[in-house]
């Protein structure tokens, strides 16, 4: 109806931002609250409190809906996009039966427990074998069942972010098909949960029951409950629709709807995408990505630390613009693009090789690396070849994209 506006929650690694989007796609009302990504009680471990997570979206819905009561009536639906790869296990309430496990997480099962040192060897015979161990190696659920197992006995549910964050608002255990992805039972192709036999249930054998209901996006996913209402102040019985994941909603976003076009997206993990109608591997065994729009995809290249890696050097080596920007109202990154004004392309010869994490058929134990070191260098220059780094290596995916999408 017009004057109908949608609340769209984006919960992503760094901040939690709720706004009103009217039907013309315009931003009416907007509130962001910071959060800690995670912690790491051991090297390599990437953990975060659920309940935390949980308290920031309602603390950015209550913002919103304090700056701007008089919208609040006008909210149609709810939508929400969530960062990826984040798993929570819950008990038959919904409560959280341990931390989540962030994307970022590098901790590692034993992949010969999981699939068998044989099927591992047949594996490595026809060029699989390391996409197995990775996949069934970095897969939580293995790492969780392997460790904790009586904690993985009491899970009622294994969920996404996005499906806890979804039972919270409904009381459903539900999520949108376009944020199943990656170490999980799910066939990409089907927008299905796999059988038990197949190779995703080989490699991440997680029990049926355990697994949410899967709604297409754009359908619905239940209504806001009373209990929902009162911590977040959305009204009671507001429809939730499905939406996807953050990436997916960037590329829709962007209005990137064909083969032709292509989106970059800088967030904690810098990606290219490019949006297909039928199902294509960039690389051998490893599927496309679930689009925002049903029975879609889109391909993915992907540096995992992307603009992580700016907040990195904020942290580390630039304490005088973020002194200067609390001073000014500006931010650190407005005062980092001052530094390297007069620093040349190429940085005088230093480079980044962003691989601060790696992927699945890249070495396990390989490490990002800064060279070319000279006596002309400064952090100015380290800055700017951070930022070439990144942006060089999204180049070199799209190169690769444009070779098999044509």
């Amino acid at each position: 109806m017009p004057g109908d506006l949608i609340l769209a929650i984006d919960a992503g690694t760094q901040s939690i931002r709720a706004a009103f989007v009217d039907a013309a796609g315009e931003i009416v009302g907007f509130h962001q609250i910071h959060i800690e990504p995670f912690v790491s009680p051991q090297p390599g471990w990437a953990e975060q409190d659920p309940e935390y997570l949980w308290g920031a979206l309602c603390d950015a819905v209550t913002g919103l809906t304090a700056a701007h009561p008089a919208l609040t009536g006008r909210i149609a639906a709810v939508t929400l996009a969530v960062q990826r790869l984040t798993m929570v296990n819950v008990d038959a309430n919904g409560a959280p039966l341990r931390p989540a496990i962030i994307w970022a997480d590098n901790r590692r099962a034993d992949p010969a427990k999981v699939l068998g040192r044989p099927l591992l060897s047949a594996g490595k015979l026809i060029g699989v074998g390391g996409l197995l161990e990775f996949s069934a190696g970095y897969a939580r659920s293995n790492w969780i069942q392997q460790n904790q197992p009586e904690l993985w006995a009491a899970t009622h549910k294994y969920l996404f972010l996005s499906g806890f964050f979804t039972q919270r608002l409904t009381g459903e255990f539900r999520d949108s098909a376009a944020n199943i992805l990656g170490t999980i039972p799910f066939d990409t192709k089907t927008s299905e949960w796999s059988k038990p036999r197949s190779i995703n249930g080989a490699l991440f054998p997680v029990e049926s029951e355990k697994l949410p209901d899967v709604v297409p996006p754009g359908q619905s996913l239940g209504h806001v409950t009373a209990q929902a209402a009162t911590v977040t102040g959305i009204p009671t019985g507001t429809p939730m629709i499905a939406a996807a994941s953050d990436k997916a909603c960037d590329v829709l976003g962007a209005g990137c709807l064909s083969p032709d076009q292509g989106s970059i997206s800088f967030g904690t993990t810098a990606t290219f995408n490019v949006p297909i109608k039928s199902y294509l591997e960039l690389e051998r065994f490893l599927p496309p990505f679930p689009a925002a729009l049903p029975g879609q995809f889109h391909t993915e290249v992907a540096v995992l630390r992307g603009l992580w890696l700016v907040s990195w050097f904020k942290e580390e080596f630039g304490l005088a613009e973020r002194l200067a920007a609390a001073e000014t109202g500006r931010t650190p990154e407005e005062f980092f693009d001052d530094l390297i004004r007069d620093i040349p392309a190429g940085s005088m010869g230093l480079m980044t090789l962003p691989s601060w994490m790696p992927g699945p058929h890249g070495d396990p134990w390989g490490k990002g690396a800064v060279f070319g070191f000279g006596d002309v260098h400064t952090r100015a220059h380290l800055y700017r070849s951070i930022l070439e780094g990144i942006v060089f290596a999204l180049y070199a995916g799209s190169v690769q994209t444009a070779k098999k999408t044509g």
